[in-house]
């Protein structure tokens, strides 16, 4: 610490009037070193000032008690004039070693390995989702013109043709010619080079009155209006895509709105099973697979678990090993169809390609993925262990909302329903399946 002159002369002053017969001590000049001396013990002072801010700041709770009784020791040094030897002789390793943190112990490489694996992030294969919120004023015109329609007659592919194209109009009008922002949520959706893989639709019109699921293995809900259908197919054929139904599926209530509530007796598929739904691609062993498919959700119901799984095969493909997605690229598997399937409607026997671009041909039940050869039957196996280690996020469906997805760039699946009731209030869907391309008879029947 520097010693103020003044302040020595005052000093100097009081002792003499104090000891009047006492002359004055002669005033020294301090040495040189002694100003050195000083100066470094000021600098010493702004340095410990520096350390016991950054430590203060970098410490954890615990260590601010040793802070505190280190600040106290620096004061009363302070006082008693001490700071210059107490800097001197401050050496930070020794002084601060209690506020350091323990060095980890050595461990053996080995450790060091697994360690690094468990820490590892695994990249995310969850699919591109896009969510749009349709406005409170075109979602009441929506339910109030869609409540109006009649679909006469279900079965009937004129009938259902006229219903689509209603409300095709109905929705184009009160909705998407005056959203620039749907309009292109729509045609990324079945682009190829786009990213969007998927889009929930929120706050959707609904029907007034859902009936209860049936109790007696019925697949038919006979609800009295048709705004679900409405919104569903409407909003995928604006897409850009056709409605359309296989000949091969018939344990659907319609061949193009299929309803799906669990049952609790009677054959079930994918849609209506109570149990776990593996990752799959609807359709994957027909010739012509679903470009998009649209699920609305009518009744929530009592099992808030419940998830539908949306995996990208593009980012999937991306962090499979590179033999192994050689392989399945290639024509050397056959892809059987479920046990509710028609199986005289399909060539279940050509062999084809697993992977083709970004469309993974995998069936609900994986093992009716088949492999030609030793080779072949490796890669599926290799595919299955790594589909059974990924954790892919849920969407859990409420009222009124609804997702549509490429299937051919997403596949996906259900977590089991693990609160069933089977009283007539558990959860309602529907779905439907939309293509780009319809050719020849197809494009007047809509049905593959």
């Amino acid at each position: 610490m520097i010693v103020d002159t003044q302040q020595t002369n005052t000093l100097r002053v009081r002792w003499s009037q104090n000891s009047p017969t006492t002359p004055s001590p002669p005033r020294k000049e301090r040495p040189k070193e002694d100003h050195d001396h000083a100066v470094e013990r000021k600098w010493n002072m702004r340095s410990i000032q520096i350390f016991l801010f950054w430590a203060f700041a970098k410490s954890k709770l615990r260590y601010y008690l040793g802070l505190y009784t280190f600040m106290v020791t620096v004061f009363l040094h302070y006082s008693a004039g001490g700071v210059g030897t107490l800097v001197t002789d401050f050496n930070p390793e020794l002084q601060f070693h209690h506020l350091r943190r323990p060095k980890p112990a050595a461990v053996s490489v080995q450790s060091t390995l697994i360690q690094s694996q468990m820490q590892t992030i695994q990249p995310s294969t969850n699919a591109n989702i896009v969510t749009y919120t349709i406005p409170d004023a075109a979602k009441h015109e929506l339910e109030h013109e869609f409540h109006q329609l009649v679909w006469h007659d279900k079965d009937s592919v004129q009938s259902t043709i006229a219903f689509i194209e209603q409300a095709k109009r109905i929705l184009q009008e009160q909705l998407i010619q005056g959203d620039v922002e749907l309009q292109r949520i729509l045609n990324d959706l079945v682009t190829e080079s786009a990213e969007t893989e998927a889009v929930i639709f929120e706050n959707l019109p609904m029907d007034r009155m859902i009936p209860a699921t049936p109790t007696d293995g019925s697949i038919r809900l006979h609800k009295p209006t048709f705004v679900a259908e409405a919104i569903l197919t409407a909003m995928g054929e604006l897409a850009g895509t056709h409605v359309v139904g296989y000949k091969a599926e018939k344990q659907y209530s319609n061949p193009w709105v299929h309803e799906g509530f669990p049952r609790p007796k009677g054959p079930s598929s994918a849609l209506t099973a109570a149990s776990q739904v593996d990752l799959h691609q609807d359709m994957s062993y027909q010739g012509v697979i679903p470009d998009l498919l649209g699920l609305v959700c009518l009744r929530e119901g009592q099992d808030t678990q419940v998830e539908t799984t949306l995996v990208s095969v593009e980012k999937l493909v991306q962090v499979m090993p590179a033999n192994v997605v050689s392989v399945l690229r290639q024509p050397r598997f056959r892809i059987e169809a479920a046990g509710w399937v028609d199986t005289n409607e399909v060539d279940i026997t050509k062999t084809r390609s697993v992977l083709d671009g970004k469309s993974l041909h995998l069936p609900v039940h994986w093992e009716n993925m088949v492999g030609a050869d030793a080779e072949a039957t490796e890669a599926i196996s290799a595919l299955r262990k790594y589909l059974s280690e990924l954790h892919a996020s849920g969407l859990h469906l409420t009222d009124g909302v609804m997702v549509i997805f490429n299937n051919q760039k997403v596949i996906h699946g259900r977590t089991p329903y693990v609160n069933l009731k089977f009283d007539g209030t558990d959860r309602v869907v529907l779905r439907s399946y939309f293509v780009k391309h319809l050719d020849g008879e197809a494009k007047e029947t809509r049905m593959l």
